[in-house]
């Protein structure tokens, strides 16, 4: 018990040391206090406001099997791709490649010399002008698919014009990038048409030859499963190797869509190179 009344009596002690020191020191404290206010509050005054601007954009469309791509293919390599039913999953998600886009050289360069964001941004330099406009800028891919594109500037026209121009130059560059792909589509498949019939050909002739040679059965079913594997992996090849090449415009070397792409290209090959 007594232990205890001499901490109560330490407390209050101590409680009352406290007081004497405010009320000795009462105008110090209070004129701190008030300097510290005015200080925060002038500062505030010249502080320039942040505005911050937000747009969605919904998930691009997904392409089924070959897509577009089908469409443009001469009709007797539409029996050998089109007709498999085969599919070319990516490993990153048409959202995904959308926001990368966004990121873009292309997309960011096309926003700061549009609204000469150079001289805002207070530099002479592309790579510093577009890391700062990035700094500024958030894109995020929500769970359903759907891409927020925000920005942030001082000035509120400006802040909610870029961030439409952000969408705009997306959508521009997509738009490119899809027509080239189907530009390049077309000639790539009809380069490599005459190829890949003749190769078709010399295989299932060479199936033959080991037929007739080791009296084989059953061999007219192996060889429509192989013929059938390498050419659904050389259609495969052949869209991948052109959909890296529109990569390419858009994405850098470092850009993990871009190694996804590069990654699926090389499964492929090796494949190939089982069958062969």
């Amino acid at each position: 018990m007594s232990s205890i009344s001499e901490n109560n009596a330490t407390e209050k002690g101590f409680f009352w040391l406290f007081l004497s020191f405010v009320f000795k020191w009462r105008r110090l404290l209070l004129v701190n206090t008030l300097i510290a206010v005015v200080f925060t509050f002038i500062v505030m005054l010249f502080m320039p406001n942040w505005y911050k601007s937000t747009t969605t954009i919904l998930p691009p469309e997904k392409e089924s099997g070959l897509g577009f791509g089908a469409s443009l293919l001469p009709s007797s390599l539409g029996s050998l791709l089109g007709g498999s039913g085969m599919s070319l999953p990516g490993l990153a998600s048409p959202s995904d490649l959308y926001a990368s886009i966004a990121k873009s050289r292309a997309v960011c360069m096309a926003v700061i010399e549009k609204y000469n964001l150079k001289t805002v941004f207070d530099t002479e330099f592309d790579e510093q002008a577009i890391d700062e406009l990035m700094g500024r800028t958030s894109i995020l891919v929500e769970p359903d698919g759907i891409i927020t594109i925000s920005y942030e500037d001082t000035d509120q026209n400006r802040a909610a014009a870029v961030t439409n121009s952000l969408a705009e130059e997306l959508n521009r560059v997509n738009r490119e990038n899809m027509a080239s792909k189907a530009h390049a589509m077309r000639e790539f498949v009809e380069q490599r048409l005459t190829e890949t019939i003749s190769d078709l050909a010399a295989a299932e002739e060479a199936y033959k030859n080991f037929q007739e040679i080791h009296f084989a059965v059953s061999l007219d079913e192996q060889v429509k499963a192989v013929i059938g594997a390498v050419a659904e992996l050389r259609g495969q090849l052949a869209v991948s190797e052109i959909e890296l090449g529109v990569m390419k415009k858009s994405l850098s070397p470092t850009n993990l869509t871009y190694q996804e792409q590069e990654y699926k290209i090389e499964q492929i090959k090796d494949q190939l190179s089982k069958l062969e």
